[in-house]
C-alpha cells in the first residue's frame, strides 16, 4: 500500500476550570544544590534499629529509635568539661538545630516569594506580611500598613487604659489634644453598692425579691381557708344529693308496699277481724291515706 503516512499527536480534550491552574513551586536551595550535584533522594525505611533496647522502632514519632530523651546514662568523653551537664548540652544542641531549620525555611520562603510572587507562600497573613514580594507589595506595602494600623490601635488602647486608671476614672484629669469626651468612659456598666447606714433600700430590695419569688411560684401556693371552704361546699352538695335520692327511693317503695298490704289485710280481716291489717296499713302507708287507715283500725278494734 503506497502513499504517505502521518503520525498525529494524541488528542487533547480541554475542560473548563473554575480556578486557574496552580503554579509550579520554585525549587528550594537544597533542591537546586541536589540537582546541580546529581544527588538523588532515596526513600528511607520507617523502621530503625535501636541500639539501646535492641529492638526495631520507628525512625520518628512516639517511642522512636535512638531518642536522646530516653538515654539514661551518657558516657563521659575526653573533651567534656568538668561540671558540664551532658543532658543540658544535648537539649541546647537540639534547640540550635531547630533554630537553624527555621532560618533555612524562612530563607526558602523569601527566595520563592522573590521569584514567583506571594502566590506561592502559605496562607498566612502574618508570614506574608514579613516577607518581601513582587513589586514590594508583600513586605513594603500591605505588611507595613497593617503593622502601622495594629501599632496605632495598641497605642490607643494603652492611652485609654492609662486615662481611666486614676481614682476618679479620668473624670478630673486634663484632656489631651485631640481627645474626644467619650474616649475615657469605662467599658461596661459600673456596679452601684447600697449604703451601709440606710436600711430602707435593703428592705425594699428584699421585699421586691420576695414579691418576685411569690409571683413566680403563685401556682404552687395553697390557700388553706379557700380549700377548706370548697371541700365543705362539695361535701354539703354530696349529702344533699344523697338525701334526695333516698327520699325518691323511699317514696316509690312506700306506695308499692301499701298496695300489697292493703290487699292482703282484707283476707286476714275476714277470719280475725280487721285489726292488724288495717292498723299496719294505717301506720306504714302513704301520708294521704293515714287518716282512713286509722279509722279502719279503730273499727276493727271495736268489733273485737
Amino acid at each position: 500500500m503506497g502513499g504517505r503516512l502521518a503520525k498525529l499527536p494524541p488528542p487533547v480534550t480541554q475542560l473548563p476550570r473554575a480556578l486557574p491552574v496552580p503554579k509550579a513551586k520554585p525549587l528550594t536551595r537544597w533542591q537546586q544544590f541536589a540537582a546541580k550535584k546529581g544527588i538523588v533522594k532515596r526513600k528511607r525505611s520507617k523502621l530503625l534499629y535501636d541500639e539501646t533496647t535492641g529492638e526495631w522502632r520507628r525512625r520518628h514519632g512516639y517511642k522512636r529509635a535512638n531518642d536522646d530523651n530516653d538515654i539514661p546514662i551518657i558516657e563521659a568523653k575526653a573533651t567534656d568539661k568538668p561540671g558540664e551537664d551532658p543532658f543540658a548540652a544535648l537539649a541546647a544542641e537540639k534547640r540550635e538545630r531547630v533554630k537553624t531549620n527555621r532560618a533555612a525555611q524562612l530563607a526558602n520562603l523569601k527566595q520563592a516569594a522573590k521569584k514567583a510572587g506571594p502566590g506561592v507562600l502559605p496562607a498566612s497573613l502574618r508570614l506574608a506580611a514579613t516577607l518581601p514580594g513582587e513589586g514590594g507589595k508583600v513586605g513594603k506595602g500591605v505588611g507595613k500598613s497593617l503593622r502601622r494600623k495594629e501599632l496605632k490601635d495598641d497605642i490607643k488602647t494603652a492611652s485609654r487604659l492609662a486615662g481611666i486608671s486614676t481614682a476618679s476614672i479620668g473624670k478630673f484629669d486634663k484632656r489631651l489634644t485631640g481627645e474626644k469626651p467619650g474616649e475615657r468612659a469605662p467599658l461596661g456598666k459600673r456596679r452601684n453598692f447600697m449604703p451601709v447606714t440606710d436600711t430602707k433600700a435593703e428592705r425594699s430590695k428584699a421585699g421586691s425579691i420576695a414579691e418576685k419569688l411569690l409571683k413566680e411560684r403563685s401556682d404552687d401556693i395553697l390557700d388553706i381557708r379557700k380549700a377548706m371552704t370548697r371541700m365543705e361546699s362539695q361535701a354539703r352538695e354530696e349529702r344533699h344529693q344523697a338525701k334526695r335520692k333516698r327520699e325518691e327511693e323511699s317514696d316509690g317503695r312506700g306506695g308499692a308496699k301499701k298496695g300489697r298490704k292493703a290487699g292482703g289485710g282484707g283476707g286476714r280481716g275476714g277470719k280475725k277481724g280487721g285489726k292488724g291489717s288495717a292498723g299496719k296499713a294505717g301506720s306504714k302507708g302513704a301520708k294521704g291515706f293515714k287518716g282512713a287507715a286509722g279509722k279502719a283500725g279503730k273499727a276493727g278494734k271495736g268489733r273485737r
